[in-house]
This record gives C-alpha cells, structure tokens and sequence, in this order.
C-alpha cells in the first residue's frame, strides 16, 4: 500500500499505510509489477507518461477494490490491475476512441468508468475520494484530448442557456465539471422524483452540452443492485462525459413515474447511458436533442 506522507515519491517514508491514491513522479517510482509494465509501454510510445496515479487496494461498502495504476501519455490512457491471482490485467485507449468517460463518488467511493465499446479496452477503476482531484485532472486531459467537431467550429456563437435558473448545487457541480473556456451549446435540467424507502426514484440533473462532448451531471445516485442502503445515494454524485465525435442516437421511453432516456454512443458495439427524468422535463430535453441533429453550415456540405 501506499502510505500517508508529505513526500510525493511513493514508498519511500515510514508513515501510516492507508489506501489513498497517489500521484507518481516517475516511472522509477512505481511498484512492481506496475514499474516494468510502464517503462515497457512508455519506451514503445517513445515518451515520459504525463501523469501516473497508483491507487492502493482497499475494501469499501462490501466492495474490494484491486490495487491499479492508472498513467497518461500523449493522447491516450493505460490502466494495469493487480489480479488477486497474482497476474495483471492491462487496459488502455485514445482520448478519441474513448465514447464515455463517468466519475461517480459515494461518500468514501469513487469510480472512474472509461469505455471505448469494447469490453478488451474498457474498464472501471475504483479509488477512496480522499484522492478525487487526481483522477478530476485526468478527466479533464481527457476532455481536452478529444477530437473537435469542425462543423460546430464553423459555426455561429454558443446558444444561450438558462445557467442562472439551475440550482445552487446543479450549478456548482457543473463549473466544476466541465473544463474553463468550453462554450456551452445548450442546457436542459430537472428536478428530482422522490420513491419510496427514503431512497430518489430519480435524481436531479442536468445535461449540457459542449463542442466536443455531453456532459450529465446526477446530484445523487440513481437506485442500482448493489447500492448501499437508502439515504446513502444523496451523498453522491455522477458525472457522465459523452464523446461527440461518435454517432449518437436515442429513445425516450416512459417507465413508473416519469421517463426514460437511453443514449447510445457509436454504432455496432455502442456504449449507452440510461437516464430518468421526470415526464414534464421530456421537452426540455428533446429540444436539446434535437438541435444536434441540426446540419452543418453549407460550407461543410
């Protein structure tokens, strides 16, 4: 594990082993079999990984979490996981073949979902939030990373959205979700559906729009097998980033007290999110839809 220190290099000081993630300056610096793993990947691309987080194994909610180093490069991610069988799975894709990049956090939990539409270069990384800006960072590279969308560049200025008319706590998490300086195209938002137990039927949320991606924000999590007891969920969040370079296509469907919304990114094998929302926001929403849907200008014909 990694320890507590106010030294960054990893492993070096004696402090009391507690399973945070941590930043690690260089490849030398990380543990086997994390260490030879790197240096083989990095020597291939020619170049000195932009970030790397190792992130120790801990057990949170009933869920163990395998130790993992996650490292940037040049326009792409890797992972490596420890197995409990002693071997490593590795895992690794392009910003832009990424389609959905989602950071959710539960109290102590967070997860890093990165999905390319394959389960062979897919993965999930969980780590304690006591190290969230790491992987926030990482995200953000991402983003940044993504391929533009020229005909959206071409084309007039952003299209006012109603950010004042958001919640205190919509609006927060959405600055501080989506990079500085990316024009907002559109906006829709909604509020939360309550159910029984204690627990939200639905969330709150938003979903926005950027040049490059769709950003959904939920300001709790949405009820799923496995999810620890009611009252728990509104403590957490999910931030899900949609990659706009790939086809998107979707259905709106009503379910028990409100609607549903599937989004599928890519054709063939295509990612897809499930959102609900209450039946009064399904307009709202449609009409944000619809506009990418809407032609490039004529010069890109």
């Amino acid at each position: 594990m990694g320890t507590l220190s106010t030294k960054p290099a990893f492993g070096k000081p004696a402090g009391r082993e507690l399973p945070f993630p941590e930043s690690i300056e260089q490849v030398k610096d990380a543990a086997e079999p994390f260490r030879s793993l790197l240096a083989a990947r990095f020597a291939q691309a020619g170049e000195t990984p932009r970030a790397i987080i190792h992130t120790p194994r801990f057990q949170t909610f009933g869920l163990s979490i395998p130790e993992n180093t996650l490292a940037l490069g040049q326009g792409f991610w890797w992972v490596a996981f420890a197995e409990a069988d002693g071997t490593t799975l590795v895992r690794e894709a392009s910003f832009a073949e990424t389609r959905v990049v989602e950071l959710s956090q539960l109290l102590l939990h967070g997860e890093l979902r990165l999905d390319t539409g394959a389960a062979e270069t897919s993965c999930v990384l969980g780590f304690n939030m006591v190290g969230a800006d790491l992987f926030r960072a990482v995200v953000r590279e991402i983003l940044l990373g993504l391929p533009g969308n020229a005909a959206i560049q071409a084309g007039d200025a952003p299209r006012s959205a109603p950010v004042l008319d958001l919640s205190f706590k919509l609006r927060s998490a959405m600055q501080e979700s989506m990079p500085a300086g990316d024009a907002l195209r559109g906006l829709a938002s909604w509020p939360s559906v309550p159910g029984k137990g204690g627990r939200e039927l639905v969330p709150a949320g938003l979903l926005a729009i950027a040049d490059r991606y769709l950003c959904v924000i939920l300001d709790a999590l949405p009820p799923r097998e496995g999810q620890p007891p009611a009252g728990l969920s509104s403590w957490g969040k999910v931030v899900t980033y949609v990659n706009r370079a790939y086809p998107l296509s979707w259905t709106l469907a009503a379910v028990e007290r409100g609607s549903e919304l599937c989004l599928l990114v890519g054709l063939g094998r295509a990612s897809s999110l499930r959102i609900g929302l209450p039946s009064s926001s399904v307009l709202a929403l449609e009409r944000e839809l619809d506009a990418l849907r809407e032609p490039p200008p004529k010069s890109l014909h």
